[in-house]
């Protein structure tokens, strides 16, 4: 039977927190965003990449349905 494998500790929060950064760098706080984005990078990379694959993801999804409209 395969191990259960916990998240890293700190996944949760480091997602969370790169998912702050992103809503702070909509707001215009670059400054702020890019602090919380290296802090959650520090955490967990893997967490803080899921969140800018997630968004990359996102916008492609975003930019094919407005060129194709």
């Amino acid at each position: 039977m395969a191990e259960r494998r916990d998240p890293p500790e700190g996944g949760d929060k480091a997602k969370d927190l790169a998912e702050k950064a992103v809503e702070t760098a909509m707001k215009g706080d670059a400054e702020k965003a890019r602090t919380l984005a290296e802090k959650a990078k520090s955490m967990d990379p893997e967490a803080a990449r899921g969140v800018a694959d997630e968004i990359e993801k996102d916008r492609k999804d975003a930019e094919k349905h407005s060129s194709s409209g």
